[in-house]
């Protein structure tokens, strides 16, 4: 029994170590800070913030006023440092500052000496004797100096942050306030400090003599940022410190703005409120140690690394281009950090290219992450460079022109009216082919006006009239009409029997024989009529009257007269019992 109960332990234990290997590892560790306080750490040359802690986004601060009072006296003096400086009598608190002893009205220093007695020693009279000296001889110097500094923090985006005094000190009198900022405002404050190097010069001075003056003797200062130096106080130097300012009051505790350089790695970090006395200075060395163990620099982007393709057209040696990154790019991340943990995003500006391709154009770009945090954007840059073949080109010029939209609607406009060419043709040839003609109309009525016959031309009813009202006048005769006579042969046969051969043509004219035929007839009838009137004739044709075509032989075959040639348009032809082609 107490062996079976001693292998299931065994069983457990091994199980149990198995899911402790299986487990992934713990993340990085926070720092192990003595205080709980506000505190951040940033790395300058990638722009990290490495690690952050806040407790709130108003707290009072005292170091503040004076750095940011120093950067716009920095700018101001930086080219007339050596510039001589005479201390107002407006200068409130002489002979109170760290200064010992304190400055004197009317005493003359170079502003560069002002300078480092404030940024070095935190001295509040050699703040007011800049002050006064850069905005004039008034009482109202101090308050113009404030206004400025408030401008300058909203214009950095300092948002948390508002001063109400220019040398951060506690309020002195009931119903003022503290000055006011947050970590992240600092930090931005402290950038900006840093790259004005002739003051950064100024903050990293150990210790720093103040020659005579006209009223004082030389002036030692030393060192209030203990990292930098322990002449005033030991115990808190940092070899790898290199500035900034510190200081401390009664409702915002220590405060300390820092910098450091390890292994060429530039760093910021910012304590404030710290309760016990120069408590700032030890958190401050925790947490740039903190960063130096702890993160390192790792390149995750090659310039070399080829990172995709893109198709190029019009082409003559390849139809591929191939992009790479346009830089090496390293991050400064946690050494526990895994390849899983980093990913990257590609995005291509082109889906293919035309030839010429030249080397090194942007072609789209990687973004890259850890663990989701976006880190960089690198553009991506074509490798080698792809020349343009003549021939594809010129078959790409061809075809787009045959299937551009432009073509595309020439040619569809062309055939539009083609078509309608050939439909407005086939009408009008249609039109030619039955339309009424002078041969085609009802009688008595021709088709170019209602009711008017053609001129030349006579109705039926009306032709026949005439023989009528003769056979009516004559009674003598033989009672037949001109159409009767005219059916009846010369030879005597009727109109049924069949008929013998013309006669040859007479030699006469046809005139000659239709005027004695004609003559013939009438004295045998005894009937003399006057000449029947000419025809109204506009258009020159040539008509003949229907019973002077049946005094005529029918058989013979009439002819035109020589001059003129044969009628061959349809509209010179007549129906059969009104006239006769001539």
């Amino acid at each position: 029994m107490k062996t079976r109960i001693q292998a299931v332990i065994l069983l457990l234990l091994t199980i149990f170590g198995s899911l402790l290997f299986l487990l992934p590892s713990s993340a990085l560790n926070d720092p192990e800070l003595t205080e709980d306080c506000s505190v951040l750490l940033y790395h300058n040359d990638s722009g990290t913030i490495l690690y952050e802690k806040s407790k709130g986004s108003y707290l009072p601060s005292g170091p503040a006023a004076r750095l940011m009072a120093g950067v716009i006296f920095a700018e101001h003096y930086e080219q007339r440092a050596k510039e001589t400086v005479t201390v107002n009598r407006k200068v409130p608190g002489l002979a109170s500052s760290e200064l010992i002893p304190g400055l004197k009205g009317g005493e003359e220093l170079s502003a560069y000496d002002l300078l480092c007695a404030l940024l070095i020693s935190n001295s509040n009279d050699a703040l007011y004797a800049l002050a006064f000296d850069l905005y004039g001889d008034s009482a109202s110097a101090p308050q113009l100096l404030l206004l400025e500094m408030n401008r300058r923090a909203e214009e950095w985006g300092m948002h948390g942050t508002k001063f109400y005094n220019v040398t951060g000190q506690d309020p002195q009198n009931d119903g003022e306030s503290y000055n006011y900022s947050s970590v992240n405002d600092l930090l931005l404050l402290s950038l900006k400090a840093q790259e004005n190097t002739f003051l950064s010069s100024i903050c990293r001075i150990e210790d720093y003599t103040v020659p005579a003056t006209n009223k004082s003797e030389s002036r030692r200062l030393l060192q209030r940022n203990y990292l930098l130096s322990a002449k005033r106080v030991p115990g808190f130097t940092y070899e790898y410190a290199t500035g900034l300012s510190a200081g401390s009051n009664l409702q915002g505790g220590h405060s300390a703005l820092c910098t450091a350089e390890i292994n060429g790695q530039k760093y910021t970090c910012v304590v404030m409120n710290a309760q016990n006395t120069n408590g700032a200075f030890p958190l401050a060395k925790t947490l740039f140690e903190w960063g130096r163990t702890n993160f390192s620099y790792r390149k995750i982007l090659s310039r070399t690394e080829i990172l995709g393709e893109i198709q190029v057209e019009l082409s003559g040696d390849s139809d591929y281009i191939t992009v790479a990154p346009e830089r090496n790019f390293s991050a400064f991340l946690p050494n526990d950090t895994t390849q899983e943990e980093l990913t990257r995003q590609i995005r291509m500006d082109y889906e293919k290219l035309e030839a010429p391709v030249r080397e090194g154009m942007i072609a789209g770009s990687v973004t890259l992450f850890c663990n989701g945090e976006e880190l960089a954007r690198v553009n991506l840059l074509t490798i080698g460079s792809i020349p343009l073949s003549n021939r594809r080109y010129y078959f790409s010029l061809a075809k787009n022109f045959f299937t551009s939209p432009l073509f595309l609607w020439g040619i569809g406009g062309l055939a539009v009216l083609l078509l309608v060419y050939v439909l407005v043709n086939a009408r009008v040839r249609y039109l030619r082919k039955n339309r009424p003609t002078d041969l085609e109309y009802d009688a008595g009525d021709s088709p170019g006006s209602e009711g008017a016959p053609v001129a030349g031309y006579a109705s039926p009813e009306k032709a026949e009239e005439p023989a009528e009202e003769k056979r009516q006048e004559h009674p003598a005769g033989d009672g037949l009409s001109p159409k009767e006579k005219q059916e009846e042969r010369p030879n005597g046969h009727s109109a049924g029997e069949p008929t013998e051969k013309p006669k040859e043509k007479s030699a006469k004219p046809p005139s000659e024989g239709k005027t004695e035929n004609k003559e013939a007839q009438i004295q045998a009838e005894g009937i003399r009529e006057e000449p029947p009137a000419a025809p109204e004739n506009p258009e020159g044709r040539t008509f003949y009257n229907v019973e002077e075509d049946n005094l005529f032989d029918r058989d013979e075959e009439a002819s035109l007269p020589p001059e003129q040639p044969p009628v061959k348009n349809p509209s010179d032809y007549v129906p059969d019992g009104w006239g006769e082609k001539r």
